[in-house]
C-alpha cells in the first residue's frame, strides 16, 4: 500500500473505518487512519468530521466543515475566572451561568453530536449542516434553560437521517421527543 500524506484542500474522504475514534463520528484529533490506499495525519484533518455512511458503522465519509457555517460557540470559557470559580463548586451552585459561560471549566461544550453521533446515508453534506445547525441551536436553548444540556439529545443515530426526509413533520409525537435536537424541539422535552 502506498502511504502519503493527504491535504487539507480533500473535501471528501472514503473509507472503511478502522479505528474506534472513527466508529461514527469524531473531529478526528489525534487518528491516523486508512483509506483508498493513502493514511493522513490528524494535523492535515483538522475541522473534518466523519459521518457513518451504513448501520453497522463500518464505512463513513469525512467532510470538511461547511463553508457557510461556522462554530459560533467553541469549547473555551469566556471569563479568565471561571477555572477558579469550577474549582470552588459554582458549575453547581451556579450553573445557568457556568455551565453556559464557562464551557470549558465546566465540561459542558456542546458537541457536534448531541446524544449518539448521527449517520449520513444519503446526504452527508445535508446532515453536517444540519449538525452545526443544531449546535447553535442547543447553544440558544441552554441559554434559555440550562436543564437542556441534560435532557435534550438524539436519542437515536438516524435523528438527523429523518429529519433529513422530513419526519419531524411527518411522525412528531415520536421524533419531537427522541430526536429533539435534530427537529429543534427541545421545548418539548423540558415541558
Amino acid at each position: 500500500m502506498n502511504l502519503t500524506t493527504q491535504t487539507k484542500t480533500t473535501s471528501w474522504i472514503t473509507g472503511v473505518a478502522t479505528t474506534t475514534c472513527l466508529l461514527l463520528a469524531c473531529l478526528l484529533p489525534s487518528t491516523t487512519y486508512a483509506m483508498e490506499g493513502t493514511a493522513s495525519r490528524s494535523e492535515d484533518n483538522v475541522g473534518i468530521e466523519c459521518l457513518a455512511t451504513n448501520s453497522d458503522h463500518t464505512h463513513f465519509r469525512c467532510l470538511g466543515k461547511p463553508s457557510n457555517l461556522n462554530l459560533v460557540y467553541e469549547c473555551l470559557d469566556e471569563n479568565e475566572e471561571c477555572r477558579k470559580w469550577a474549582n470552588q463548586g459554582e458549575c453547581t451552585k451556579n450553573p445557568q451561568f457556568m455551565k453556559l459561560r464557562c464551557r470549558q471549566s465546566c465540561k459542558t461544550c456542546l458537541p457536534l453530536h448531541s446524544g449518539l453521533p448521527q449517520t449520513a446515508y444519503n446526504n452527508p453534506s445535508k446532515i453536517l449542516e444540519r449538525l452545526y445547525q443544531t449546535q447553535n441551536f442547543l447553544h440558544k436553548e441552554v441559554e434559555r434553560d440550562v436543564r437542556t444540556l441534560d435532557k435534550c439529545f438524539n436519542k437515536d443515530q438516524d435523528c438527523t437521517h429523518w429529519w433529513s426526509i422530513g419526519e419531524c413533520d411527518k411522525n412528531p409525537r415520536f421524533m419531537h421527543h427522541e430526536c429533539g435536537p435534530a427537529c429543534q424541539t427541545c421545548h418539548v422535552v423540558l415541558n
